[in-house]
């Protein structure tokens, strides 16, 4: 494993340029496979792995396989690397179906889910009369951070004594904060900007529940981006905390609604809002949400079996 363990990890498109000194590294590291984060890091390097005879291995996780003008741009280049790849890892089965849509070929793609490590967060409960709700993430259009912020300012009235923490930075923190002004929450809505992963699992253990309100954004740059299968609710499922999240992406594959999890649809904010409440004001139907996501991570959703199966993918 030690000689195939030598790979190259790159995260930006690799310019002609960059290859001549690729190879050179290549040489000297004794690299024998590649994996590339993100499809077009992955189209950028087809050339220089296929004059170099190493296997290629490409990981996909989000923007890449669904935002509308990223996917034209590389639609053919997508093809090739169906062909030229040695593996294309997929994170979840809706990008699977969208990559297979362009023309990759079914038999390349391997579903291999980005997840948490196991009972890496201990299990807390706060007291049902001061409900505090978390959301992680950072603050783009997919996330939709605004839309949570309207569930909760619903639920106040009848949960006076609840928070919201919004833990994470992005373009749209200044209009989430603004909001929150707005509507006169700023004692009971903490935007808490970008943690370290030990705080996110500090806050976690506080949390009543985990609330995501992912949607598919539909105009502008960002137009049919989508998550993969996000690894803060991955986290939140390892912690134990009931989530309240939306039928998006890959959300539904890991998390089935009224057995692991409450899901609603994008954008049904009024929803949202009452599955909040549910979970708040039940803390039995709290407890088993709680529990039956945490054993989907014990049993299989985990750092520890994607590193075992990404191993066997690449060794393959």
């Amino acid at each position: 494993m030690n000689r195939v363990a030598r790979h190259v990890l790159t995260h930006g498109a690799v310019q002609r340029l960059q290859e001549h000194e690729l190879e050179k590294r290549f040489k000297a590291s004794r690299v024998s496979h590649v994996l590339a984060n993100y499809g077009p890091t992955a189209v950028s390097l087809m050339r220089v792995c296929e004059s170099n005879k190493l296997p290629l291995i490409a990981h996909f996780h989000g923007y890449d396989a669904h935002t509308e003008s990223v996917v034209a741009k590389h639609s053919e280049a997508y093809r090739m690397l169906g062909k030229k790849a040695k593996a294309i890892i997929v994170v979840s089965d809706f990008m699977r179906h969208a990559l297979m849509a362009v023309g990759v070929a079914e038999s390349t793609l391997h579903l291999l889910r980005c997840s948490p490590e196991a009972g890496s967060h201990a299990i807390m409960r706060p007291v049902p009369e001061s409900p505090t709700f978390v959301a992680v993430g950072r603050m783009v259009e997919k996330k939709a951070p605004y839309l949570t912020l309207l569930a909760f300012a619903k639920i106040t009235s009848r949960l006076p004594a609840a928070r919201l923490i919004l833990v994470g930075d992005g373009p749209l923190r200044e209009v989430v904060e603004s909001m929150v002004l707005a509507l006169d929450l700023e004692h009971k809505v903490e935007c808490a900007g970008a943690l370290t992963h030990e705080a996110v699992a500090d806050v976690l253990g506080r949390a009543t529940a985990f609330v995501q309100h992912s949607v598919s954004p539909r105009f502008g740059g960002a137009r049919g981006d989508c998550e993969g299968t996000p690894v803060a609710i991955q986290e939140a499922m390892a912690a134990g905390v009931p989530i309240v999240s939306t039928r998006h992406a890959g959300i539904p594959e890991i998390l089935r609604d009224g057995e692991s999890a409450l899901l609603v649809d994008e954008r049904d904010v009024n929803a949202m809002a009452d599955a909040m409440l549910r979970i708040a004001l039940d803390p039995l139907l709290a407890g088993r949400l709680g529990r039956e996501a945490r054993k989907r991570v014990d049993e299989g959703l985990n750092a520890r079996e994607y590193a075992r199966k990404l191993r066997a993918i690449i060794v393959s």
